[in-house]
């Protein structure tokens, strides 16, 4: 025997599940509407898909605004965590460099229209850029940040505030260029990768983040692979 019909929960063969896992559910059901009919899905759409009641999609997000969200948070998290673990992965900079880019943009190609769907809003309000993936992109400045200063021999405060700036720098050159080639495929993803790594390697390269020299030291040509 199955469980019983949720009352009132939708249909007569939605089945009540735990709230964590209703959510996932939920979530999961967004993503592939988003997917499918782009960042003015309604909150309808999303109810269809995921087979429940309009109301049992207020009751967890609250509002369209509630679901982008949670919606940004779940593309963060993974987003973030793939990030983290390729960074570790890689000991060579310019190939480092080149992976954390390559992370990124892959991740948004698999979902440009949930990347879509976060910065840039909907007709029904959905403000741009929603908090969770703002909290994102913040996190992977810093996360630059902290890494500069740990190959950087120069740990001076200034030097140190200058990291931070061009950590965020850094993310901001990236999303900017995403946000141009989603629109104009005008190379290949892997061409952008390419152009984006030589653009931070040799635009940063006289930082010292990339090999750890203290900065004014030239040595080798950081565009050099």
């Amino acid at each position: 025997m199955g469980e019983p019909a949720a009352t009132g929960d939708g249909p007569p063969t939605a089945k009540r599940l735990p709230r964590a896992q209703r959510r996932d559910q939920l979530l999961a059901a967004a993503e592939r509407a988003i997917a499918r009919d782009g960042p003015q899905v309604s909150m309808d759409t999303v109810a269809a898909e995921a087979g429940v009641s309009k109301p049992i999609v207020y009751r967890h997000f609250g509002d369209k605004n509630g679901l982008a969200h949670a919606v940004g948070e779940r593309f963060a998290v993974a987003l973030l965590s793939e990030w983290r673990t390729t960074l570790a992965a890689h000991a060579d900079p310019r190939e480092r460099t080149h992976a954390a880019i390559e992370v990124i943009l892959r991740r948004i190609d698999e979902a440009p229209q949930t990347y879509r769907f976060l910065t840039r809003g909907s007709a029904e309000g959905v403000p741009a850029l929603g908090d969770a993936l703002d909290s994102f992109l913040r996190l992977i400045g810093d996360d630059l940040a902290a890494f500069m200063s740990s190959v950087n021999e120069d740990k001076s405060p200034e030097r140190q505030a200058a990291l931070l700036t061009w950590g965020h720098a850094m993310v901001g050159l990236v999303r900017s260029s995403t946000d141009l080639w989603l629109d104009r495929r005008h190379v290949s993803r892997e061409e952008l990768v390419a152009q984006l790594t030589d653009l931070l390697w040799n635009g940063f390269g006289d930082a010292g983040w990339m090999t750890g020299r203290p900065p004014g030291t030239r040595g080798d040509d950081p565009g050099t692979a």
